[in-house]
């Protein structure tokens, strides 16, 4: 997962969505950040390129609601109905898609 590729779909979400990018952390090879609904919720994008490693989370007042990670290199969502848990998958999420689907269960739960 290109780092260089992360920041530029972040910025185009965040322009797309009418979101805040904050840079939280940027090297060669890692790049940590959050694209703020508001000073409550954020999605936090971390990606790390020699590892191919892409992890999306929702983040409510600092509590994940909703994730898609990857550990040990498996893949895993942490549902929005019990996020603690892990249901395994096969395949990576994509920034959008995990963005698009995080509004709509916020949305779907009234929680914007």
């Amino acid at each position: 997962m290109n780092t260089d590729y992360v920041i530029n779909e972040a910025q185009s979400i965040t322009s797309e969505f009418g979101l805040n990018l904050e840079i939280v952390d940027i090297t060669d090879n890692i790049v940590n950040l959050r694209l703020y609904i508001d000073a409550d919720f954020f999605f936090q994008i971390y990606a790390n390129q020699l590892k191919n490693k892409l992890n999306l989370n929702l983040v409510f007042k600092n509590r994940r609601l909703f994730g898609h990670d990857c550990e040990g290199g498996r893949y895993h969502i942490h549902p929005f109905d019990n996020p603690k848990s892990h249901i395994f998958v096969d395949e990576r999420a994509d920034i959008r898609g995990f963005v698009v689907k995080s509004l709509e269960l916020l949305e779907d739960s009234d929680l914007l």
